[in-house]
């Protein structure tokens, strides 16, 4: 499955995941929303249940899929869970979609109504809140049958609020961030009461775009660009500098608390971007590490020819703001993932010699072509 999303209220979660074991390809909309509960934070966690509004409808013609998006609950004690209506017909992965809708449980997710749709449009809610008696959603207005991201002036950002707890929904502003090639999308009420919404830009990744409401989405101000205020081409020294800059700011300016900054006085580090010559050692020294532990533990040896590790490279070095963990993603989404696939799939469980030829990384999901 894919999507996934959970409720905290005191110590207990209800997390939502999808089923797709119909598909057997993971990234797929091809399946039914499962829940589990754990009262105390996480420690534990109960048996499976079936939302059973998702596997309604799967069932009924297997021509859509409800993968869960978002949750609220309300002052009511309500669970609102909110769905992503897929168009499965020809294509598994999640693409059309049709009029996202929602189901509510009031027993505290023992039961669930029928699906209902919100409005007419179809497109897919990005976000949820809960605010002062009012539920806030992100619509994003795209049917997606040419790409998820927004192609037309016909897509767009819309603020949908329901005021009688979960009920009825109605629009409440079209909200004025750009939208082509535009996708994904958060809102957040900031500290002093403004609401603010982002979204992903395909045509430049490193900075989101954003637009500013200082009456709960009534009107909105112009739409700008959250630009980073240190990347990972400056000169340490340039960067360590700004980042003190920042802080020293916050305090003495955004919170008005200049006597905390004091207390804490020089006892701020501020760490480096990881350099691409680390970023190598880093990739070589988990790879090695992958070997050597299907040869002690499997007997299996693996290696990988120049252009496959080639390939991890530029991936790995591609954007290293993420960081080490960033690395680590990129080493198990295009080696660890797949390789373990290539072995299951060819009954590979030992004593075998494996090299790497290739690493597909444009197949979904990636795929490795051996010898």
């Amino acid at each position: 499955g894919f999507l996934i999303n959970s409720l905290l209220k005191n110590e207990k979660i209800l997390a939502f995941y999808p089923n797709c074991s119909l598909d057997e390809k993971g990234h797929s909309a091809v399946g039914w929303m499962e829940y589990k509960r754990s009262e105390d934070y996480g420690e534990t966690w109960s048996q499976p249940y079936i939302f059973q509004p998702s596997l309604k409808l799967l069932h009924s013609e297997m021509k859509y899929s409800a993968m869960c998006e978002k949750a609220i609950v309300n002052e009511k004690g309500d669970i609102i869970v909110y769905q992503l209506i897929c168009d499965i017909s020809n294509d598994p992965q999640w693409q059309p979609y049709m009029v996202p809708s929602y189901s509510i449980s009031r027993d505290k997710g023992s039961t669930w109504s029928n699906l209902r749709q919100i409005g007419t449009r179809r497109g897919r809610i990005y976000d949820a809140m809960y605010q002062e008696g009012t539920i806030f959603l992100l619509l994003f207005v795209n049917d997606a049958t040419v790409d998820w991201t927004g192609q037309t002036t016909d897509h767009y950002y819309s603020l949908v609020v329901s005021e009688d707890g979960g009920e009825n929904y109605y629009e409440r502003s079209r909200i004025p961030i750009p939208s082509l090639h535009h996708g994904y999308g958060s809102m957040m009420f900031l500290e002093d009461g403004r609401l603010i919404v982002y979204n992903y830009n395909l045509d430049d990744e490193y900075n989101l775009s954003y637009v500013l409401s200082e009456d709960k989405g009534m009107s909105w101000g112009q739409a700008g660009t959250r630009e980073a205020n240190v990347t990972s081409d400056m000169p340490y020294q340039e960067m360590s500098v700004r980042v003190r800059d920042a802080i020293e700011n916050y305090f003495k300016l955004d919170l008005g608390r200049p006597e905390i900054l004091n207390r804490i006085g020089e006892n701020i580090v501020v760490f480096d971007y990881i350099r691409p010559e680390v970023a190598v050692r880093i990739l070589k020294s988990q790879v090695d590490k992958i070997i050597r532990n299907l040869q002690s533990e499997k007997r299996i040896a693996v290696s990988l020819s120049d252009a496959a590790y080639q390939t991890l490279e530029e991936k790995a070095l591609a954007n290293l703001s993420n960081g080490g963990r960033g690395i680590g993603n990129i080493v198990e989404n295009f080696l660890i993932n797949p390789l373990a696939r290539y072995l299951f799939d060819h009954e590979i469980f030992g004593d075998a010699t494996l090299k790497i030829d290739e690493i597909q990384v444009d197949a979904l999901p990636p795929e490795l072509k051996c010898s």
